[in-house]
């Protein structure tokens, strides 16, 4: 049995839904997005889960519950989003909330997010809910480099044609930015595996399809999230994202789709022209045409500003060249068999 956040709601008749924010060092973003979880209308209890926050986070959220008892703050020992996930629907569950709805610390939510996503599951009988994923400008604090990055990640350069990265159509999908789930569903597979420090959703999704649920995409609640800022941050970030990916086609067997294999394809190309490149200039063509490609990208998403469409280039090889090495080096270093942790059904 999964532990549970002590002293559950007190005195309550049972929720339709809980809400989950996994948190880690939030203290810039978690104010502003409890105000949107709050102002829904309910009393149906939002749950942060911190995994040991150092930079007043948890200070912040204690404040906040004093005047709003439905925030709860508690530990998440595992640290990572899939523990306090996990952890969050065996309270979901024990509460009998039917629903457990997921919010990210760093997104800024719609008034009525978490409803509308519960009667979505309700209307459409699905077992999961995927809504878009929309970078775009902070309220306050953006920098250059990124409102490069909003610009890159609202063209097929930044997304590889991701169908919910976009304002897509509502409809049964294999995969999406995850919002919400059907608690008994989740729990019944194993929820999250709590191996995964990244990707957790797209290994879900694999096991959550094999066994016949179904995942509903809804576009009425795109979240608006602020991405990253500067290369380096992006090179890392993708580099996870690369390295869980691969795992995850490992774990199940599965090969890459053609969207992550072009990243993985254009940092050995590039790798490859370079080296040829230290014997004769002529080597240097491939990796040439690659940034060629980039740069005319770019300019096409930086509407005639230069240094924009220097920025989003930069960040644009950032990203891809980090999603690449993460696979490459997943695939490298591949164990006979993965760690895993997935939640017991009771």
């Amino acid at each position: 049995m999964m532990p549970v956040p002590p002293d559950p709601v007190p005195r309550m008749a049972a929720p339709g839904y809980v809400v989950v924010v996994p948190v880690l060092n939030e203290a810039a973003t978690i104010a502003a997005v409890l105000s949107d979880l709050l102002d829904d209308g309910t009393d149906w209890p939002i749950l942060v889960a911190d995994g040991g926050s150092t930079d007043g986070t948890r200070a912040l959220v204690r404040d906040i519950a004093a005047t709003a008892p439905r925030v709860m703050l508690f530990d998440n020992p595992g640290v990572v989003q899939s523990a306090a996930v996990n952890r969050a629907a065996r309270f979901a569950h024990s509460i009998g909330a039917s629903v457990l709805v997921r919010a990210d610390a760093h997104a800024r939510y719609q008034r009525g997010f978490a409803r509308g996503l519960a009667q979505t599951i309700d209307t459409m009988g699905c077992d999961s809910v995927v809504v878009p994923l929309i970078a775009t400008l902070p309220d306050r604090g953006a920098t250059r480099w990124i409102a490069a990055n909003v610009r890159l990640q609202s063209g097929w350069l930044g997304t590889g044609g991701a169908v919910h990265r976009s304002a897509a159509q509502n409809g049964p999908v294999d995969h999406g930015h995850h919002a919400a789930f059907r608690v008994r569903a989740f729990l019944s597979i194993g929820g999250y595996d709590a191996g995964f420090a990244a990707n957790e959703d797209a290994e879900y999704d694999l096991r959550l399809t094999e066994a016949g649920g179904r995942i509903y995409l809804q576009n009425k609640w795109p979240v608006a999230y602020c991405p990253r800022n500067g290369p380096g941050d992006l090179f890392w970030q993708y580099w996870r994202n690369g390295r869980w990916r691969m795992m995850t086609a490992q774990k199940h067997g599965r090969r890459l789709g053609l969207r992550q294999l072009l990243p993985v394809g254009a940092t050995a190309f590039v790798a490859l022209s370079l080296a040829a490149g230290l014997a004769t200039p002529a080597g240097l063509i491939p990796a040439a045409l690659y940034f060629g490609a980039i740069g005319a990208g770019a300019a096409r998403l930086a509407k005639g500003d230069t240094g924009l469409g220097v920025r989003i280039a930069v960040l644009a090889a950032a990203m891809h060249f980090g999603f690449g090495l993460g696979v490459i080096a997943s695939w490298i270093s591949a164990p006979s068999r993965r760690p895993g942790e997935t939640i017991e059904w009771a």
